[in-house]
């Protein structure tokens, strides 16, 4: 870490409409501190963020806030000259700068050129306290640091700003601050179009004033049958709810046109697509209340209200305090005790029918009651001081579940069970009714319209009368009674998704055959509750994509940059069981990891960083691949982190995130150079090599013998212990006669190799001094020679010679492991490979002409000046320099084979 320097400090926070790049900025929140901690003064605005706000329940900013709020551009100005020459400090400053930097783009400016970094206290939190927290929330409770408003912006700033000088108290200092401060010269290309910040609390009043001048000027509205209705947002009541009831009052739901009678909101001031054409068209803008309100004002003989569009709440019932005349005495009767009986009074007048109605009703209530809070215990529990049920609580709820008991029996008898209410239905159908019902109604894999035809012996758009006011006679049973309670209890119990199996456990006639219908009762109610739906196991409302992408969208709300989300924080929002959480996290995909879900599973080096950001520190190779190796090898597991810019070698065996700040390990030869550099740049003639043989092993896990090997290697030269620049470019020194496997062949020096299992898999290789010697090559140059597929790379590098992959070549013959193949340079022109000849286990002088790649048969005389021509000695080279050539190629096999037969 670098000292402190004397740049003030910018402590910042946004809230934002998301995460993504689509999403904008719509609050900033600034504390300026100086270089040593003291408060300086503050700034906030809100922003309009010109686009709708789907997650105001996180931070509290609404349409109503940011309608009149400046565009970003307006006040980049007077914001960034706050900032300008200080440093960024802001928790998790990844996202902000990220969200800051997206919003000065739109501006177009070049947002590098503003901030070129930043400090993230989120980061110093996870490396600095103990456990290692990361949210602003639990790093403020560790500290001892109280937020008065969390997700306002400002206040958000505060606590960070506080937990600045907090680190600032003991001693800690921030990570580059000097070299990183903001430099606001490149807003002056904005236009002068300047406003005035806007507070949370000045947009509230001002939203108020208008509120009430709207109240006073806005005109009576009414619906009429036929009237297009169009909605938006996330309403409090579910969509098809709203677009059923629409229809059933004679009007159209649909997209917003210039034909929309009124745009239903979530959000009257909301910023969204249609919000925005509907206030360009002027067409009413209601909340879900007001609209409710004119729905109420439509009869089948014509009579409305008009309550006017802007009032908030609907007209207040007063509900008499006397009972209506004539009543009064017969209910003093009741209560007194005065009458023949309590039960004759009360069983005098109702009907059969009423009390059939009235049995339903309550049982509707106890349903609902029942599935809200899955199960009365747990409704009824609330009410009890000590988590226990009262002793007339707990005997109710027994004479209510009681299966033998009056309630049970009587609600069977009257109200039946799903089944027998399906099973009923189908009854009473004909034969053409029945099967439309059993295959286009209640099945999740509906027959066609013509196949039915065909069936039936109907054209399909005779099918299709029939079924439809079949449909509605099965749907109006499907949204009363049992079949109502049962559709109710599986979403009170599945909602948002949950496996089939535990649904089942919970409500066992799913699992039943209907009579008639041939199906089960759970694929029936599948079919005909649009609300949900059953697949792959699961129950998912309305689908299993949805429930997918809700999810995600959770996951994204708790995930830091590495798409890490502690389980517990998922736990805690999910009616889902533990059990049932992990089995459909693993369902969607995602990976589970020491407590956290991993988000970003789709490649390796993101498992790799989600694994880093939940251990906190650097990870060994077989740490990883234990965690996330997915069947793959170390090899390609190593490839795939060090080809990531989030991840970062910081030794020969380990690897950490990016933005912890290790000093990357690439070359031996690298790290010898940075400080070489570091040497020189002052003033000093070079690096002890005894300080390079204390730091580096230690500090990247290499032997000492590489690091002596290196430092006296290519640019390096070690001058009396001391590491220093080489004085002179090295020379090549090794030629093509003194190189092992290169061998005279068609006029001009060609490599042979063994091909192996790393050339396959696309590996470079290593080649001889003598084939850089015969390309030209200087030190630490590089030539590129054509070939039939591509460019093919030579280099001469500081500690060896190599030769970039030729897997292509090879697959492009057919050559496999184990084959030899001629590497022929053309001298520097071209490059190519072709098959050798293959060994035959020959022996003497045959033997090794097989051996530098050429024909074994002939006599002795003629094999050796083969062998001669091979090494560049003629056709007549003396055995004594045929010997000695392959002494000088540290040929082990030629020589041992030569010495044998000539020695």
């Amino acid at each position: 870490m670098h000292e402190l320097g004397s740049p003030g400090f910018a402590v910042l926070d946004v809230e934002t409409t998301g995460f993504s790049t689509a999403h904008r900025v719509l609050e900033i929140g600034v504390v300026l501190l100086s270089a040593t901690g003291e408060v300086e003064g503050s700034w906030s605005s809100l922003i309009n963020p010109d686009r709708d706000i789907p997650n105001s329940s996180i931070h509290g900013v609404y349409g109503r806030h940011v309608k009149d709020a400046p565009a970003f551009a307006q006040i980049a100005r007077e914001l960034f000259g706050l900032l300008d020459g200080r440093v960024l400090v802001a928790h998790n400053a990844r996202f902000d700068a990220r969200m800051l930097s997206q919003e000065l783009a739109r501006a177009g400016l070049a947002p590098e050129e503003t901030i070129p970094g930043y400090v993230c206290t989120m980061e110093l939190s996870k490396r600095l306290l103990p456990g290692m927290p990361s949210k602003l929330g639990d790093v403020l409770t560790r500290v001892g640091i109280s937020n008065r408003d969390a997700h306002t912006a400002l206040a958000d700033a505060e606590a960070t700003a506080e937990l600045v000088q907090y680190f600032l108290r003991n001693g800690v200092t921030l990570p580059g601050a000097a070299s990183i401060t903001i430099d606001a010269r490149p807003l002056s290309q904005l236009a002068a179009d300047s406003a005035v910040p806007l507070t949370r609390e000045a947009a509230e009043a001002a939203h108020h004033e208008q509120e009430q001048a709207a109240t006073e000027e806005a005109q009576p509205l009414e619906l009429r049958p036929g009237d297009r209705v169009t909605l938006t947002g996330e309403m409090n009541r579910p969509r098809s709810e709203w677009e059923k009831e629409i229809r059933e009052h004679g009007l159209i739901p649909g997209s917003l046109t210039k034909n929309t009678r009124v745009l239903v909101a979530a959000d009257v001031d909301s910023l969204s697509g249609k919000a925005k054409k509907a206030r360009r068209y002027e067409i009413p803008i209601l909340t879900e209340q007001e609209f409710s309100v004119l729905l109420a004002g439509i009869s089948d003989e014509e009579e409305r209200i008009t309550p006017e569009a802007t009032v908030p709440n609907p007209p207040e019932v007063e509900t008499p305090d006397y009972a209506p005349e004539g009543e009064s005495a017969y209910m003093d009767d009741f209560y007194s005790g005065s009458s023949d009986s309590a039960a004759e009074v009360f069983y005098e007048e109702p009907s059969r029918e009423s009390l059939l109605a009235a049995l339903n009703l309550a049982q509707d209530a106890l349903g609902l009651i029942a599935n809200q809070h899955r199960g009365l215990d747990k409704a009824l529990l609330p009410d009890s001081a000590n988590g226990m049920l009262s002793g007339r609580a707990a005997d109710v709820l027994a004479q209510l579940t009681d299966p033998e008991g009056d309630y049970q029996q009587v609600k069977l008898q009257v109200r039946g069970t799903a089944s027998s209410a399906l099973a009923g239905f189908y009854a009473g159908l004909d034969a053409r009714e029945q099967l439309i019902a059993r295959k286009r109604l209640g099945t999740t894999s509906p027959a066609t319209l013509d196949t039915l035809g065909k069936e039936l012996g109907l054209t399909r758009e005779r099918v299709r009368q029939l079924q439809r006011p079949l449909a509605s006679r099965l749907e109006e049973l499907a949204n009363r009674g049992a079949v109502a309670e049962l559709r109710e209890a599986m979403a009170a119990h599945a909602f948002p998704v949950a496996r089939i199996g535990g649904i089942v456990e919970q409500l066992p006639e799913l699992r039943e055959e209907v009579p008639g219908w041939g199906l089960r009762l759970a694929e029936i109610i599948d079919a005909v509750d649009g609300s949900f739906a059953i697949e792959e196991d699961w129950v998912c409302f309305p689908s299993l994509k949805v429930a997918r992408e809700r999810t995600e969208n959770l996951l994204k709300q708790g995930s830091d940059d590495y798409g890490v989300v502690p389980l517990d924080w998922v736990e805690e929002r999910t009616a889902l069981s533990p059990a049932d959480l992990r089995e459909w996290l693993d369902h969607c995909g995602y990976r589970l990891f020491e407590g956290h879900v991993l988000t970003e599973t789709r490649s390796l080096p993101a498992l790799g960083a989600g694994v880093l950001s939940i251990r906190g520190e650097p990870q060994d190779l077989d740490s990883l691949y234990e965690a996330i190796g997915q069947g793959r090898t170390n090899r390609s597991l190593a490839n795939s982190l060090n080809a990531s810019e989030r991840i970062v070698r910081v030794s020969a065996t380990k690897w950490a995130l990016s933005e912890w700040g290790y000093e990357e390990y690439s070359t031996l030869a690298k790290l010898i150079e940075r400080r070489l550099v570091a040497a020189t740049d002052a003033g000093d003639e070079g690096v002890p090599l005894t300080a390079l043989l204390t730091e580096l092993p230690a500090k990247f896990d290499v032997a000492e013998n590489s690091v002596r090997t290196y430092a006296s290697t290519g640019q390096f030269e070690l001058v009396d212990g001391i590491v220093k620049w080489r004085s002179a470019a090295p020379e090549m020194t090794s030629t093509p006669e003194d190189s092992r496997g290169m061998y005279w062949r068609d006029g001009r020096w060609k490599l042979l190799i063994t091909v192996t299992s790393d050339h396959l898999r696309g590996s470079g290789s290593g080649v001889p001094g003598g084939v850089i010697h015969m390309l030209g090559l200087k030190y630490n140059e590089s030539a590129e020679l054509p070939s039939e597929i591509g460019t093919q790379r030579v280099t001469w590098g500081p500690t060896s010679n190599t030769l970039g992959t030729i897997r292509r070549l090879l697959e492009h013959q057919g050559i496999g492991e184990g084959e030899r193949v001629w590497l022929d340079f053309h001298e520097g022109e071209y490059f190519s490979l072709e098959r050798a000849r293959p060994q035959q286990g020959t022996e003497g002088l045959a033997a090794l002409a097989e051996h530098v790649g050429e024909d074994p048969e002939g006599d002795d005389e003629a094999l050796r000046s083969v062998i001669s021509r091979a090494l560049g000695l003629g056709d007549n080279g003396a055995n004594r320099r045929i010997l000695s050539r392959f002494r000088a190629r540290q040929d082990g096999f030629a020589v041992q084979l030569l010495e044998d037969l000539w020695l």
